[in-house]
């Protein structure tokens, strides 16, 4: 349980919020940080869900305040403060591999046109990059990997979602074994829609130089 202090002002708060994210107070300071369980922390459910919980703390700040006001009424129903009703509607979304929304009932947006994925290879990583030809009403990019060539996405190959819509969205993931990675991404729109994943392409990683 979640219990917060001046909820329509996030003045603090401390617990954990549906096994997702954890509030506390560490020197005076306000934290907030994903949720992790030390039996297994790296499972692929685990990635993908502190993967939306970084996008989703991303993207917070990025709104404007009259965004960020609508969500009062859903924080007051549940005793929250709007970034922590944000975030739980947008998590119990994504359990249902469904996107986060910008606002609660959105109006439709207009999809993301978007260009070449490229994934490069590297010692334990793999660099990728997302052109977007027209960003439209897009707020991010999901990204999926597998070491399966002609996956599915899915919300437990989901190892990303990076805030951006300038041209190109990129970023990098690490820690990786060595072997052929292959990567999907897909637009993040306003509504919650998720687009139609790229077609894949994959890079090589190595242990060593």
């Amino acid at each position: 349980m979640v219990r917060v202090k001046g909820p329509l002002f996030s003045q603090s708060a401390s617990g954990t919020l549906g096994g997702a994210i954890t509030f506390s107070v560490w020197k005076g300071r306000a934290l907030v940080r994903s949720h992790a369980v030390p039996s297994n922390p790296r499972s692929a459910l685990q990635i993908a869900t502190r993967a939306m919980m970084t996008f989703l703390s991303m993207s917070w700040r990025e709104l404007t305040t009259t965004q960020k006001d609508l969500w009062i009424p859903q924080a007051a129903a549940i005793s929250v403060s709007p970034f922590n009703a944000y975030v739980k509607s947008n998590m119990k979304r994504f359990t249902q591999f469904d996107g986060p929304q910008v606002v609660p009932s959105p109006s439709a947006s207009t999809a993301a046109s978007m260009g070449t994925l490229t994934p490069v290879g590297g010692i334990k990583q793999i660099d990728w990059s997302q052109a977007v030809t027209t960003p439209n009403d897009m707020t991010g990019i999901l990204v999926a990997m597998s070491t399966t060539s002609g996956f599915t996405p899915s919300r437990s190959n989901i190892v990303q979602a990076r805030y951006g819509t300038t041209s190109p969205v990129a970023g990098v993931i690490t820690t990786l074994a060595a072997g052929t990675y292959y990567v999907r991404t897909a637009s993040l729109q306003e509504d919650g829609t998720i687009g139609t994943f790229v077609t894949e392409s994959s890079g090589i990683v190595v242990t060593t130089s």
